[in-house]
């Protein structure tokens, strides 16, 4: 009897996770521009930070160093992530309309989520108090597997100051609970795939 072994490994997700060491000055700056455009949408349009439009709350409208730094660790982070799944894309970050500061009180937390109007998401942890919550919970997307053929269906980050985390929009996750005294802050960031890259990428989904 003759085999032909056509056995093959699928569906691996590449998890891109940085930590940045910079000086405490840059996200002192970094930090202090975030908490003014905050009270600058109070104080101008009575409104606070999450009910603001993607225009309003753009993180990157000024354009100062710290801000011009951060979108090119978010664009970096989304070039690897690419090249970790065989594409090199060209892509929109979708800084001046998609990006937001996330603060966290006391007690909130984020459900499960996805971002599934976008190609990618990443998140950079400009504040954090470490032991007190607010950890990044990563969910397996192949939500129906069963302990048999898979590890653990969820990946835990306990983020420091400087994390930097980028994943495929379709990677579900939430944030635990955060306990710490002070507002904690962190800056999300989209990723749209321009369609003639798109257009571009070989089909990989036929088995060999």
């Amino acid at each position: 009897m003759h085999i032909k072994n056509m056995s093959f490994f699928a569906f691996e997700t590449h998890i891109i996770w940085r930590e940045y060491d910079l000086e405490d000055s840059w996200y002192t700056n970094l930090a202090n521009q975030m908490q003014a455009k905050l009270e600058l949408l109070k104080a101008e349009k009575g409104i606070d930070y999450v009910e603001a439009g993607d225009a309003e709350a753009n993180v990157f409208e000024e354009g100062t160093p710290e801000q011009l730094e951060l979108k090119t660790m978010f664009t970096d982070a989304f070039g690897e992530l690419g090249r970790r799944h065989g594409h090199n894309l060209s892509f929109s970050l979708s800084v001046d309309s998609l990006s937001r500061i996330t603060p966290m009180k006391k007690f909130d937390y984020k459900p499960a989520h996805s971002h599934s109007d976008v190609d990618a998401f990443a998140v950079f942890y400009l504040d954090v108090v470490q032991g007190q919550g607010g950890d990044l919970l990563l969910h397996d997307p192949k939500f129906i597997n069963q302990i048999t053929f898979c590890s653990s269906k969820t990946k835990t980050i306990v983020p420091v100051r400087g994390t930097l985390v980028a994943a495929p929009a379709y990677i579900w996750h939430e944030v635990s609970r955060y306990l710490g005294e002070h507002t904690r802050w962190a800056i999300v960031c989209n990723c749209i795939v321009d369609w003639e890259s798109k257009k571009d990428i070989v089909s990989t989904d036929r088995a060999p």
